[in-house]
């Protein structure tokens, strides 16, 4: 028998990966990105040495910059040279923009979204923000968009907000709405309003700018309309869209996701990028990119607010040392991403993609090595506070969201979705089990077979799961059945299960065929 790893061989395999010790696996040449519909797609050729196994799923680029009418204490007007410095990086690159206006924005920059629609493929979703004026005697602008405004004042505002934009912009098809301030209201307005998407959730966030989005999913899910930052148990809804996508690794472990995201000023102020020298930004993207080889749609959503790169007299958010530097960023992360075979297209496109491929929200995945190394010339200090967490393991349903340390056969946290309402939704983040159960686990190996006993004793109802960690190439579960369950492939295999008060005791396994098992 060949290639048998007993459980515990299989975690100290995993550690000593974790740790660098195992030389790394040359990548296999991703696939050529398929089509997407209903949407331009740039697609290019692979990048020599980027970390990407062969895809089977497709990982989808979209940038959005959000392009409102400021009406804020650092800004009084728009930011139309931005906005042409966004675009000029962007578009050079082949890439489209997603313009998230609003009515006066649509109005001010009507002939340079009308240009960029028509020639380089721009769209524009609506992005509801109110005045000073409204949102201040309310206690600020998260108070007047969560509590001030009734479900029907904020259905005609953006009734009249999208006629509006359609009245400047007659080309313009509005899927997408959002805000950065959101609520249950805004959600199931904007679906009732026929909407395909919500854009501005935060994963992990807790109170930056306000926004708290502890335990919401990362990338896309169907909202729930009681429930907006989880995913909907029933079929569809809206599809929520990340404000900017973020490292799941890191991000969760030092509780600083803005710091190790794609937003180009949290990463810049965190001394991980600067510049030309993206290695950081490189290093995330090739492991969404990995991660496609165990979804269906993966989005990589990036995002740049057109304010923050202007200094007028109207707007100045930052200096021209600043927004310099963030072009010279965007525009190697863009290089980058079509150097590296990736579809590229407008955020609605990669919507409908992910609706093709999902009835409802799909089990997901994602593997996300510690990427510390990649900055660590650069800031070295930075590199030896998180340079001893390993590898981690994501994963996410319509029941919650679990979070898995390399080697571990156990969730070290979960996020529990189950039976969750707006009474309990409006705060900073969902329920959290920091302290999840320890399985029991043995294991059998009987030829063509793994037998895995699991007992885990539990003080209450919740989502859970089993990681086996090894290369289970080849082999598939055929112990009872459970949505969710996956091999994936040189990493681990794994089964969501659903705790009961008390002990739980089941069964997986694992059926292994092929040339590279042999059993004796």
């Amino acid at each position: 028998m060949n290639r048998i790893f007993s459980l515990a061989a299989m975690m100290l395999v995993c550690v000593l990966s974790a740790c660098g010790v195992c030389a790394a696996q040359p990548a296999d040449a991703p696939l050529p990105a398929a089509p997407v519909e209903n949407g331009p797609v740039v697609e290019t050729a692979a990048s020599p040495g980027a970390e990407t196994p062969a895809v089977e799923g497709q990982l989808i680029f979209s940038f959005i910059s959000s392009a409102y009418y400021m009406e804020k204490k650092w800004g009084q007007g728009m930011a139309l040279e931005g906005i042409q410095r966004i675009a000029g990086i962007a578009h050079r690159n082949g890439v489209p923009v997603t313009w998230l206006v609003n009515s006066k924005s649509a109005e001010a920059a009507k002939d340079l979204f009308t240009q960029y629609h028509y020639d380089y493929g721009d769209e524009v979703g609506l992005i509801l923000t109110p005045s000073s004026g409204d949102a201040e005697p309310w206690g600020g602008e998260a108070f007047y968009m969560r509590r001030k405004l009734t479900r029907d004042q904020l259905l005609k505002w953006a009734q009249d907000e999208i006629a509006s934009i359609k009245q400047s912009l007659p080309w313009a098809e509005i899927k997408i709405g959002g805000g950065g301030h959101r609520s249950k209201a805004m959600a199931q307005v904007f679906e009732r309003l026929g909407l395909q998407a919500f854009w501005g959730h935060c994963w992990e966030q807790a109170y930056t700018d306000e926004i708290s989005d502890r335990g919401a999913p990362w990338g896309f899910y169907f909202v729930n309309p009681e429930a907006y930052k989880t995913p909907n148990p029933a079929p569809g809804g809206l599809v929520a869209i990340e404000w900017t996508a973020r490292d799941l690794n890191l991000a969760f472990r030092t509780g600083k996701p803005e710091t190790y995201s794609t937003d180009p000023d949290d990463v810049r102020r965190g001394g991980i990028t600067r510049h030309r020298d993206i290695n950081y930004w490189k290093a995330l993207v090739d492991q969404y990119h990995r991660n496609a080889r165990y979804n269906a749609v993966v989005p990589l959503m990036v995002h740049q607010e057109a304010h923050e790169m202007e200094c007028s007299q109207s707007i100045c958010v930052n200096n021209e040392e600043v927004w310099t530097n963030t072009g010279d960023m965007l525009d190697e992360l863009f290089k980058y991403v079509k150097e590296s075979g990736i579809t590229v297209a407008p955020a609605s496109a990669a919507v409908a993609a992910y609706r093709a491929a999902n009835a409802s929200t799909p089990p997901t995945y994602a593997l996300i090595k510690n990427l510390a190394p990649s900055f660590r010339d650069m800031n070295p200090d930075l590199y030896e506070q998180v340079a001893e967490h390993r590898e981690i393991f994501v994963y996410y349903d319509v029941n919650g969201q679990l979070f898995f340390d390399s080697g571990a056969v156990g969730p070290v946290f979960v996020r529990n979705y189950m039976g969750l309402t707006s009474a309990n939704m409006e705060g900073a983040e969902t329920p959290g089990i920091e302290y999840p159960p320890v399985p029991a686990v043995s294991e059998q190996v009987i030829p063509g077979r793994f037998v895995y006993q699991v007992t885990v004793e539990s003080q209450e109802k919740m989502p859970y799961g089993i990681a086996l960690w090894g290369d289970f190439e080849g082999c598939e579960f055929v112990s009872e059945s459970q949505p969710g369950q996956k091999v994936l492939s040189g990493a681990l295999a794994f089964s969501p299960v659903i705790l009961e008060p008390g002990a739980n005791e089941f069964q997986l396994i694992l059926e292994c065929k092929g040339p590279q098992w042999e059993w004796e």
